[in-house]
């Protein structure tokens, strides 16, 4: 939507200031109970985030001065909008900027938030040790590096719907060794493919077709389409969160990159061709995005 003068999204039928805050309540009570109710917590989500289901963008404002608007929403595709909030003329609150309190949204709220919100983001596809000569496979976005002395990388791993731990972490906290890849666009349906749920000890790998190829020192093998694979020791896990939330931390101690993505650099350390690369990245929902155009910023001395 396209901003006025004032920064005010610019949406039909000012109402009156008279009326603003008795409808400002009325809506934004609905919405607590909606924030609090499984059912609709993603709803209320997407008429604050979105408008690819036709909906007006925005609901909150905590700023009794600021220029409000309403005006008539519409019904998304499904047909998924409570009845109270989707009669004419109860619409949807718009301002130029909102203030989400987390304090006071659920769990799944917040997490559609943050994936939203703190984009692009890396995919760890990681392969760990079942124990049995099997491997299971599974992508993590919650995934960056930490230090690079020691090497040591970052996993946030949650845990089932049962409530019981993920694989990933089963494997990890009880054998210590895990392999990390950097997954390429074109694996892009192979890797949220890796993300089903499986019986424990159930390999992702083989469930998708995939193959593996040993590397010289490793006790794990890495995927072999893979042009980017870390072999990681654990270093340690945080629990941290209410459920708890596994925080894995990996000291990298091996890092396996295929010969025709490296260009020279600087010494023996290459130069990654990420464009030749072209990482994997994940975004909220079930988007993912390639890297496209990059630049070049120098830092300051």
């Amino acid at each position: 939507m396209s901003g006025s003068a004032s920064g005010t999204r610019s949406i039909p039928t000012l109402i009156d200031r008279e009326h603003r805050s008795a409808i400002r309540t009325r809506l934004s009570d609905r919405l607590r109970v909606l924030l609090g109710s499984p059912k609709h917590s993603c709803f209320a989500f997407i008429l604050s985030g979105t408008h690819k289901l036709g909906l007006w963008l925005g609901i909150f404002t905590n700023d009794g001065d600021s220029d409000t608007r309403i005006a008539s929403g519409r019904h998304p595709a499904n047909g998924s909008v409570p009845e109270e909030l989707a009669t004419p003329p109860l619409a949807w609150y718009c301002s130029a900027d909102m203030i989400l309190d987390l304090n006071q949204l659920d769990p799944k709220a917040i997490y559609a938030l943050m994936i939203q919100s703190i984009v692009p983001r890396p995919i760890a596809w990681v392969l760990s040790d079942n124990g049995d000569h099997s491997y299971n496979l599974a992508p993590f976005s919650y995934f960056n590096g930490v230090s690079s002395k020691p090497p040591i990388l970052s996993l946030s791993i949650g845990k089932k719907r049962d409530g019981s731990k993920k694989d990933t972490w089963v494997n990890i906290e009880k054998r210590k060794h895990f392999v990390v890849h950097i997954a390429q666009c074109q694996q892009a349906q192979s890797v949220s493919a890796s993300a089903a749920s499986l019986p424990f000890g159930s390999s992702e790998i083989t469930a998708n077709e995939l193959e593996t190829a040993g590397v010289t020192g490793w006790n794990l093998p890495r995927l072999a389409e893979a042009k980017i694979a870390m072999w990681c020791q654990l270093h340690q896990i945080v629990e941290v969160g209410d459920t708890p939330q596994a925080l894995v931390l990996g000291r990298i101690e091996q890092l396996y990159l295929n010969d025709d993505f490296a260009q020279d650099g600087l010494g023996p350390i290459p130069k990654i061709d990420l464009d030749r690369l072209d990482p994997l990245a994940r975004l909220g929902g079930d988007d993912y995005s390639a890297l496209g155009d990059s630049f070049t910023v120098s830092r300051p001395a």
